[in-house]
């Protein structure tokens, strides 16, 4: 069952010490999906991040109605793999496959998605066919603030898997996950804040 995170869990999880790797305990979440596949900056993965926001944005609205409940808008997330065997360290971006998402508050219904939903459709029409909600459990996980774009983060994710897991006897045990924390839109490439998480056991 989704967790509802407390102010002290957000804090822990969205706002880790800059460039510092740190163990957190990520419960089981609810989010809005979309996946797909190619490298992040490509038009597929922008397509991707509009119709998740034309759905997340009705909701705050939604939700104030319905349940008098406030609703921040999240940031936008993706986990990531590989189509082969290659890692993601090493593996071009063109043959990343990804999985687009936004966290959703566990008191958002069924009823209440799917309104959001059909709002979005009314603006960018038919939805992509892998748009879904879905529930995800990390558990243990190692995460550190990244500062700059997420096309520069290569050498911060050579750092986990080359040197923080092994010297610690730890091994990656779910999907590679960035947090973005700045809209690429608006925020100069500079001050552009990701988080980098890694599940492990």
């Amino acid at each position: 069952m989704a967790h509802t995170l407390t102010r002290e869990e957000i804090k822990e999880l969205y706002r880790p010490p800059a460039g510092q790797i740190v163990e957190v305990d990520v419960p089981v979440l609810k989010y809005l999906v979309i996946d797909g596949e190619g490298d992040p900056a490509a038009k597929p993965f922008r397509e991707a991040t509009r119709w998740l926001f034309a759905a997340i944005v009705p909701l705050r609205k939604i939700a104030k109605q319905k349940l008098g409940q406030a609703f921040a808008e999240p940031p936008l997330e993706a986990v990531y793999w590989t189509k082969g065997a290659a890692n993601l360290d090493t593996a071009p971006k063109s043959e990343w496959c990804w999985r687009c998402m936004i966290v959703l508050a566990d008191w958002m219904d069924e009823a209440m998605i799917a309104d959001a939903i059909d709002n979005a459709v009314k603006v960018l029409g038919k939805a992509p066919d892998s748009l879904r909600v879905e529930e995800m459990h990390e558990g243990r996980s190692v995460q550190i603030m990244h500062a700059g774009t997420p096309e520069n983060d290569r050498d911060l994710i050579a750092k986990i898997y080359q040197d923080y897991l092994p010297a610690r006897d730890l091994a990656p045990s779910g999907l590679y996950h960035e947090i973005y924390l700045g809209d690429a839109r608006r925020v100069p490439p500079e001050k552009m804040r990701t988080i980098v998480r890694q599940p492990v056991a």
